[in-house]
């Protein structure tokens, strides 16, 4: 990601391939060394995909005005895949889960949610492939206040048409890359 002044502020990439649901390794983002760190948790029971994003964690003032700075995420999913079990895919944001929150920092390095953050908006953009062998993508795009510490929580919606028979052998696999960036308007 690039700031007005076209230096690196910070991105974060996940890829998931999940063949049984499962959950990242920790509850929530750490620090380090990223200004953009991203954590998931897949929900089997309601067939969601929650998403926890540590935007500017230490808060850093990075433009040297008041402006605002852009955030995109986007989450890119095969339509259909074809590992074990032809499964046909559907995702979509629960517009209500999205909430752009306060970080504060925890002892233990992790994060947990403040108070919302005034002066966040963002929009949704959906675009569907065509066909089965087509890629679907799903994009956040934020203007968020510079010198703060966010966290943005969303969820997506799962829906899965399986095309054959499920066993301890066959099991549906998705396909899902999802990539948040930070950069300066």
């Amino acid at each position: 990601a690039k700031s007005n002044s076209n230096s690196n502020i910070g991105s974060s990439s996940q890829i998931q391939t999940v063949s049984k649901p499962k959950q990242s390794s920790e509850d929530k983002p750490v620090i380090g060394d990223k200004e953009v760190s991203k954590s998931y948790e897949w929900d089997d029971n309601e067939h969601r995909l929650r998403y926890t994003v540590i935007i500017n964690p230490e808060g850093k003032q990075f433009l040297s005005d008041s402006r605002t700075l852009t955030f995109k995420d986007v989450l890119t999913y095969a339509n259909k895949t074809y590992s074990s079990v032809e499964t046909l895919w559907q995702m979509d944001i629960m517009p209500a889960s999205v909430k752009f929150r306060e970080a504060i920092k925890q002892e233990d390095g992790t994060y947990k949610a403040g108070d919302t953050v005034e002066g966040c908006t963002w929009t949704y953009d959906a675009v569907t492939g065509e066909h089965d062998y087509e890629s679907s993508t799903r994009t956040i795009n934020a203007s968020i206040p510079d010198g703060k510490a966010i966290m943005l929580t969303y969820t997506y919606q799962v829906n899965a048409t399986i095309l054959g028979k499920v066993d301890q052998w066959n099991q549906p696999h998705m396909n899902a890359t999802n990539t948040a960036s930070l950069e300066g308007i």
